[in-house]
């Protein structure tokens, strides 16, 4: 997996997502700038509440999880300055404030 191992504010999470490309991160894929992105809350909600659940404590075959929030795409219902987040600690989800550098970042390839 690739992680973000220290905390951005959620424009700096996208700007740092889309820019992730082969050689970046240990990546061999042959990705290139724009392949990735912020993942939508949903589907980092997946990552926590699956049968194979991924959180600090449960991390699979990723290393570096750490037990806090990770930005999502997701803009929170209770303002645009807000983005919905989710933690890999424990799997609840919260809104954070977009400028706020607290948060974690894991972009992800595909889908949406």
């Amino acid at each position: 997996g690739i992680l973000k191992i220290s905390t951005l504010n959620w424009f700096d999470a996208v700007i740092w997502s889309s820019a992730v490309k082969n050689g970046d991160c240990g990546l061999s894929d042959g990705s290139v700038e724009g392949d990735w992105r912020l993942p939508t809350k949903t589907e980092l909600q997946v990552l926590t509440t699956g049968t194979e659940q991924v959180r600090s404590g449960t991390p699979g075959p990723f290393t570096s999880i750490q037990p806090a929030y990770y930005w999502s795409s997701t803009t929170d219902a209770i303002g645009t300055s807000f983005a919905r987040d989710v933690s890999l600690g424990n799997g609840s989800v919260a809104g954070g404030g977009k400028t706020m550098p607290n948060d974690y970042v894991w972009p992800v390839r595909g889908g949406p």
